[in-house]
Order: C-alpha cells, then sequence, then structure tokens
C-alpha cells in the first residue's frame, strides 16, 4: 500500500495523556490534533500502524485541510497563519516532512475556514469575512480553490448572495456524487439549500432543492 512508502515511523504524544481530536480523515489515514499542543499534529495509519508527528512554529493560525495528491502520491496539509489583516499560507509534505511557505493567495485577507471539500484534483474552502473590508460579504471570491498539482490557489464566487459575511458561517462545502455541493442554512426560516456545481469549467451552479426543516420541541 503506498502509505508504507508515504509515512514514516516516529513517536506519537501520548494520547491517553494529552487530550487529542480527530480532525481529518483523508484515504484512511487519520489526522488527530492535541488539545494542549495546538502546533503539533498526530497523522496515523490504523491499517499498517504508522505513524509521524508534525509540529510547527506558525501560530497564531489555523490547520486548513488535510489532502492526498495524487500527481505526488504525498500527503499534504494547508496552514494559514495570521499576520494582522492577512494570512500566509503554507503546505506541508508529510513524505519529506518539510514546509513550502509563502504560498501565493490572491485573497490573503479573506478568513479561511477548516472544513475542506476535496474534488476535481483541487481543495475548496469557503471563506469568511474580509478583514480589510468587514462589512462587505466576499460572495464573489467566497470560495477558495487550491489547485493540489501546481500548488496555486484561486477563488470563485459560491451561488446565491448574501446580505452579511455571518451568513458564509450557514454554509459548508461538500461532495456529492464526485460534484462539489454547497448547503446553505436559514435558521430563522427553518430551510436549506442544497446545491450542485453542475459544470467546473463554467463554474455552473444549479440548486437543487429547498428543504423544509421540521424540529421537534420537547
Amino acid at each position: 500500500m503506498f502509505t508504507k512508502v508515504l509515512l514514516k515511523r516516529n513517536h506519537m504524544i501520548n494520547m491517553a495523556r494529552n487530550k487529542s481530536h480527530l480532525q481529518y480523515s483523508c484515504e484512511g489515514v487519520l489526522l488527530f490534533t492535541a488539545e494542549y499542543y495546538p502546533r503539533t499534529y498526530a497523522i496515523f495509519n490504523p491499517i499498517t500502524q504508522e505513524k509521524v508527528i508534525v509540529q510547527h512554529k506558525f501560530n497564531p493560525g489555523k490547520l486548513c485541510a488535510f489532502y492526498y495528491c495524487s500527481l505526488t502520491r504525498q500527503f499534504k496539509l494547508i496552514y494559514a497563519q495570521g499576520k494582522d489583516n492577512w494570512f500566509q499560507y503554507s503546505i506541508y509534505s508529510v513524505r519529506t516532512q518539510t514546509w513550502k511557505r509563502k504560498i501565493n493567495c490572491p485573497t490573503p485577507n479573506l478568513v479561511p475556514n477548516d472544513s475542506p471539500a476535496i474534488v476535481n484534483g483541487s481543495v475548496h474552502l469557503l471563506v469568511g469575512r474580509d478583514l480589510e473590508k468587514p462589512d462587505i460579504p466576499p460572495c464573489a471570491k467566497g470560495i477558495l480553490v487550491l489547485n493540489m498539482d501546481k500548488e496555486e490557489f484561486s477563488n470563485m464566487p459560491h451561488p446565491g448572495s448574501c446580505s452579511s459575511w455571518k451568513l458564509h458561517q450557514t454554509m459548508s462545502l461538500l461532495v456529492k456524487d464526485e460534484s462539489l455541493s454547497l448547503c446553505q442554512l436559514f435558521i430563522f426560516d427553518d430551510m436549506m439549500d442544497i446545491w450542485i456545481l453542475e459544470d467546473y469549467g463554467t463554474w455552473s451552479w444549479t440548486k437543487k432543492c429547498k428543504v423544509k426543516l421540521v424540529f421537534n420541541n420537547y
């Protein structure tokens, strides 16, 4: 299995003594974050029982994604380090255990989330507020896209529109039938819209359905 080649044996943090959380799963490989060691990640392959520790000094910031690049046959991480009112992106290679820093991003002022959708050879992340223009929702650049082969960022609009960046927090990206999809909750209306990206090349979205949410009040 390719994971035998990519994951090196190392000393793993003691999960019993340090409270850890499963943050990502990719190709059957698990990534844990330690509650008291926010700059330390434990990557574990439950099949081969191999494990590796990733550490960095990029705080403050956030881990945005854990993915597998089929071109280079490597597991990688995306990390966004906070720099005043912008973010600097870095990519970590698990195989070489090295960071590639200062990945160019066209919108470093937009706050990325940490729930990626991976499809069509790219990592997709919703963004939240604009640190330079906090009163304007960044809908036209609402999805940050990383081409995994080229390691290049771009921005694309999300479907629909918002009156506030806070509404981006009610959106989530996921993959449905090998297509990028987006769900948006309308909390006060008890509704949810589901969109599907029908044509990736033209970035053409279709609203598949509007779901009425029914809550049982006990």
